[in-house]
């Protein structure tokens, strides 16, 4: 790093680390970003690699069928607001991702930067809210609040203030019946 040179990437040395994938590793500012290096093979490729992983945590607001198999998901982080992001075979029977990628859900996601729509490269749940999902009532009221917060969010516009609200008030929802919800 001295000499000028970018960091090439970081391997995972045993089994339980590439199994886990980039959560939990040292970045910077939630962002690894891989600069091309000797030990990736690039024959036949029409760019150099220059890829950029994203670690964030995350509400579902809302997601879109694309295709057969794929999803759209619209994702509300702390560090980088409102994001779409593409989920691929997430309609598929044997998917990986299941139930993770619904509205509602928490979730700690890894995401791989794209020119319009980022591709969600692994999710892992932290809340679902089985509370909420389980009454018409406070599913109701939850998608009211999401489709509030997916109306006033920014693409790209980090507002964790906004995050927070929802996640408190979501918390809120799950905990209490009532019709009141305050976030606290």
């Amino acid at each position: 790093m001295r000499d000028g040179r970018t960091p090439s990437a970081a391997r995972a040395v045993t089994r339980k680390l590439r199994r886990r994938g980039l959560f939990g590793r040292d970045c910077l500012d939630g962002v690894l970003v891989l600069r091309p290096c000797r030990q990736v093979h690039t024959v036949g490729m029409k760019f150099p690699i220059d890829v950029a992983f994203c670690d964030a945590e995350g509400v579902v607001l809302r997601t879109y069928k694309l295709g057969e198999a794929d999803r759209i998901v619209v994702l509300l982080t702390r560090a980088r607001g409102k994001v779409r992001a593409v989920a691929k075979g997430v309609r598929k029977t044997k998917s990986k991702f299941g139930s993770r990628l619904e509205p509602t859900s928490h979730i700690a996601v890894q995401l791989y930067e794209g020119r319009d729509l980022d591709i969600v490269t692994q999710a892992e749940t932290i809340d679902q809210f089985r509370a909420v999902r389980g009454d018409l009532d406070r599913i109701a009221r939850a998608s009211a609040m999401l489709e509030a917060v997916d109306q006033m969010a920014l693409d790209h516009g980090p507002n964790p203030r906004l995050y927070q609200m929802l996640l408190g008030a979501l918390r809120a929802l799950a905990a209490h019946n009532g019709p009141l919800v305050r976030s606290e």
